[in-house]
């Protein structure tokens, strides 16, 4: 592959809000979840929205089981500055009742298999999982400090899907330098490039080509000049990334409609379809 393209991207959908994303040889699970809580006393109208990640010797040898490790730490405070503290979701939309009960979505990143590039790869794999979770509905009983909320089965009210404001993607760039002491870069670098390159840059962009967060993990030193051409080699990649999402998203969507008006002509209820996948190469 050329130095300036990514591998070869793979989405699979499963049950709501859980995907599985291969990025070249790279695979992750993510699992978003979602349940009722108390709101923090100096946020009362905001939900929540956390992060874990889990990095297991089943995806490498070099990682450990126990307490996260520095990597593991790092990936999940990517993850809150790629999709929370961007505002990538409305996370006042996660309100039910303010002061008293909100929204609490937890999202769990694992690791199957470490082939290189873990951070485009997770957030691809959140953003995913996010955009195919849906909150139960709900009824509210009451109001102010009396208030009760009861949530919804599916037969009895259509779930939400999460506000979106725009859709982040990272791009990852590893540095190398030449003989001739000029700096070179690769997109989406595996695991053997990740071993002998002396630095990388993470370029969180959304649809609209606006700049999300710029990640710098030490390394070599990058000039104003070469930062800039790797944010628009970065913005000529994200596209890509954010349309195998997309497009397994609405392949999903067109699967589960066909399903229901099959059954409806039968006169019994739609069932969830298992799992969809889409691959952009």
């Amino acid at each position: 592959r050329d130095r300036t393209h990514t591998r070869a991207i793979h989405v699979n959908f499963g049950a709501l809000g859980t995907v599985e994303v291969q990025l070249g040889e790279t695979r992750v699970m993510a699992a978003a979840t979602a349940e009722l809580v108390e709101p923090y006393p100096d946020k009362p109208a905001e939900g929540l929205l956390q992060f874990f990640v889990e990095l297991s010797p089943m995806a490498s040898p070099v990682f450990e089981v126990g307490r996260p490790s520095e990597a593991a730490v790092e990936l999940m405070r990517l993850l809150e500055r790629a999709l929370r503290q961007s505002q990538a979701i409305d996370i006042e939309a996660l309100c039910v009742v303010a002061g008293k009960r909100v929204w609490s979505v937890r999202c769990d990143v694992t690791f199957l298999d470490h082939r290189g590039n873990l951070s485009d790869s997770a957030i691809l794999a959140a953003l995913a999982a996010l955009k195919h979770l849906r909150l139960p509905a709900v009824s509210i009983a009451g109001t102010g400090d009396e208030a009760t909320v009861k949530t919804l089965t599916s037969e009895q009210a259509e779930p939400l899907p999460l506000v979106f404001h725009h859709m982040p993607v990272a791009v990852t760039l590893g540095f190398f330098k030449s003989v001739e002491g000029f700096l070179l870069y690769v997109i989406d670098p595996t695991d053997r490039e990740e071993l002998v390159m002396s630095g990388s840059l993470v370029v969180v962009l959304n649809q609209y080509n606006e700049l999300c967060a710029l990640h710098k993990p030490g390394g070599l030193p990058v000039q104003g000049a070469q930062l800039l051409d790797c944010i628009r080699q970065a913005a000529e990649a994200a596209p890509r990334l954010l349309a195998a999402v997309v497009k397994a998203s609405q392949e999903y969507t067109e699967q589960l409609e066909a399903r229901a008006a099959t059954l409806a002509k039968t006169g019994r209820a739609p069932t969830r379809a298992r799992s969809h996948s889409s691959e952009v190469v």
